[in-house]
């Protein structure tokens, strides 16, 4: 019998092939169609008395699912699993799935787009042509670059592969061990610090939690060349944003390039306004391509996720596995 499924992400929800794919694998799916970005009590009215759900960014924690006491099996649409608390879930019994790095090919080519295009100065000299300037200059190519990749993760070693390609001279650092993949690679493990001091091109790649939150402040912005640009396709409360304005005001860094922020969609109009930033709307892993495997990922691991369930609960698999 297919379980009772919630699906509260909008763009899952109105994705034309999504959707319908969710609603003949799953006939009692109930899906955001109204386009809401659901929060605290909205949130618990939509999911309901569902049995399972599949949740984009929307926050999972001790006051959802006690308010959602049917709830038993959780998928995530998407990367990074900062918006859902393992330890309530593990509490109540709620079974989590995902697959990590699904959009990774996506993000890794957003950010190879705003390197080139600081580098290159594309965006520069876009704005003087709005602005009705004609103003050569072409920058430099990634063979001319060093860059800087913080988080050496599934994003971060798709984007390495994409600099190495090109000819870019690659540091990266990581909090785990990755010296090995660093030399079949071609890329240089360094200390945070040696990455600052180097790095033209600045890339954040980490996950969310409280070691990165703020990670980047006044302090690591200082420790910046002066002509380097900052790159967050990672989530937006790794940045600092104050910090970030200061610095670019200052002139202490060249610019920054941003996808993610700490309240979407950014009330920030002085650091949007600045002519040293390139924002984007968190498109990063939304190509269509990303989105589709986001989404098939998600019903994929529920699926498993209840199979699991079904094998355990088996009375035939059990007495086998007893007599062996």
């Amino acid at each position: 019998m297919s379980p009772s499924l919630a699906v509260t992400s909008p763009s899952f929800s109105r994705h034309p092939v999504l959707g319908p794919e969710t609603c003949r694998r799953y006939p009692a799916a109930r899906l955001n169609l109204a386009g809401d970005r659901l929060s605290e009590s909205g949130l618990a009215a939509f999911v309901g008395d569902a049995t399972a759900l599949i949740v984009g960014l929307e926050r999972i924690d001790e006051t959802l699912l006690a308010a959602c006491p049917g709830l038993r099996y959780v998928a995530k649409y998407g990367v990074g699993l900062d918006n859902i608390d393992f330890d309530a879930c593990a509490r109540r019994q709620v079974r989590v799935g995902y697959r990590a790095g699904v959009n990774a090919g996506a993000v890794a080519e957003l950010a190879l787009a705003l390197a080139i295009g600081f580098r290159r100065n594309l965006f520069r000299e876009a704005r003087n042509m709005a602005g009705g300037i004609w103003h050569k200059d072409g920058g430099f190519g990634l063979s001319e670059t060093c860059v800087g990749i913080i988080g050496l993760g599934h994003v971060g070693r798709a984007f390495t592969r994409l600099l190495r390609a090109a000819g870019a001279r690659v540091l990266a650092t990581d909090i785990v061990d990755i010296d090995d993949w660093c030399a079949a690679h071609g890329v240089a493990a360094v200390t945070p610090a040696a990455l600052l001091q180097e790095a033209q091109i600045v890339s954040l790649h980490v996950p969310l939690t409280e070691r990165t939150r703020f990670m980047v402040d006044a302090a690591f912005l200082a420790r910046m060349r002066a002509d380097a640009v900052l790159i967050n396709t990672a989530r937006g409360d790794v940045v600092d944003l104050d910090a970030l304005l200061a610095a670019l005001q200052s002139g202490r860094i060249a610019g920054a390039a941003l996808d993610v922020f700490d309240v979407e969609p950014p009330h920030r109009p002085e650091l949007l306004a600045h002519p040293g930033i390139v924002a984007t709307p968190h498109i990063a892993g939304n190509s269509n391509e990303a989105v589709l495997a986001m989404g098939r990922a998600a019903l994929d691991a529920l699926d498993e996720l209840l199979s699991q369930d079904a094998k355990a609960s088996d009375p035939r698999r059990q007495a086998a596995e007893a007599r062996s």
